[in-house]
């Protein structure tokens, strides 16, 4: 058998709440999608009205839960 957190290790892009309902619960990259949609929207008015688009960051947070377990010693 192979034990979730313990022989391999799993993580996500998008927090679903139901990850931590899971056993052992889903170790996720979370995204801030509402500000990325409201940045996206700001974006494209810009551009519309002739401005110049630059580049921007939106931070995202990893969420350690049981799923990931430590790296193996390759020693």
């Amino acid at each position: 058998n192979i034990k979730v957190g313990v022989d391999l290790s799993i993580a996500s892009f998008d927090d679903l709440e139901i990850f931590s309902l899971y056993t052992p619960q889903v170790a996720a990259i979370a995204q801030p999608v509402i500000q990325m949609g409201m940045q996206a929207a700001a974006t494209i008015i810009d551009r519309v009205n002739g401005g110049v688009v630059s580049s921007s960051r939106i931070p995202t947070m990893y969420l350690h839960r049981d799923s990931v377990g430590d790296a193996p010693n390759r020693s």
